[in-house]
């Protein structure tokens, strides 16, 4: 009679918490207004987005400008068994744009994906001064029927 309490506790112990909460993402294309990707096997892959970005040439005191950019970082990114994910990508050079920085944390829930992204990059304006610009976007999406 004395183990039967002993068994109960060390069984709570080793069932986990999250298990409830925990549910698996559906594969298949997501979409959002300005963000597109597809999960397959929990991974995130095939994305692009586009984001709006503030850029000002670098030691000119000038107010900033948008710049609208869409991108597509490389690679995969794995999704956590409660949801969650995120990652960063560096690129040295794409076209005129150089030192590309993208990083991006968000969850599943609900069948939905939330998502902040944060971009920088760097270019040369047409007098060959430095522009750097930085962008910080919230994105949700749905799977796509």
């Amino acid at each position: 009679m004395r183990k039967l309490p002993l068994i109960l506790a060390t069984a709570l112990l080793a069932t986990p918490l999250f298990a409830a909460d925990a549910e698996a993402v559906v594969s298949g294309k997501y979409q959002g207004s300005e963000i597109s990707f597809r999960v397959i096997n929990s991974k995130i892959g095939k994305l692009v987005f586009t984001a709006v970005n503030s850029c000002q040439t670098v030691g000119s005191g000038e107010l900033p400008d948008a710049d609208i950019q869409t991108w597509s970082p490389p690679g995969r990114f794995k999704i956590r068994g409660d949801g969650r994910f995120g990652g960063s990508r560096y690129v040295m050079r794409s076209n005129d744009f150089f030192d590309i920085r993208f990083y991006w944390r968000g969850q599943f829930r609900n069948g939905k994906m939330r998502a902040r992204v944060q971009t920088s990059y760097k270019f040369y304006d047409s007098e060959s001064r430095p522009v750097h610009c930085y962008g910080e976007n919230v994105f949700r999406a749905k799977r796509k029927p």
